[in-house]
């Protein structure tokens, strides 16, 4: 009952049953940040399903130009987490100040831009494209 207690607190966001990676209020931010717009990183999983799905065919050049958009949509979706690290590090550092960024913020935000938006933990709190308050 405890453990279900703490997955359900965890998922829901609750400070105290959070890990050490997740906890603080710019982690919070960093997060809210991240799920306020949409990522490119939120297409791979199903890009990778429509991949596989057109290897099944049998037709070479179905399957190169598959390939070829799995590719780019890899590098779309390193240029995008680039992106949302140097955003969020100076949102973070507008709203906490530049000299407390906590170290690893940027990375923290490009890892759960990666991630599906269903499939992160904890959940998202905010709706996307909402305008968040830097105060």
């Amino acid at each position: 009952a405890a453990r279900q207690i703490a997955r359900e607190g965890m998922m829901a966001g609750e400070e105290r049953y959070l890990g050490p990676r997740d906890k603080g209020p710019q982690r919070r931010f960093a997060r809210d940040v991240v799920d306020s717009r949409f990522t490119a990183g939120e297409m791979v999983l199903p890009m990778l399903f429509v991949v596989v799905f057109l290897t099944f065919i049998d037709s070479l050049t179905l399957q190169v130009i598959a390939l070829f958009a799995m590719w780019a949509l890899f590098g779309i979706v390193a240029i995008d987490a680039t992106i949302v690290s140097r955003i969020t590090k100076k949102r973070v550092a507008a709203k906490f100040g530049a000299d407390q960024v906590e170290k690893g913020v940027g990375w923290y935000a490009a890892m759960r831009s990666i991630q599906m938006r269903a499939l992160r933990i904890p959940k998202p709190q905010v709706a996307r494209f909402t305008k968040l308050d830097q105060n």
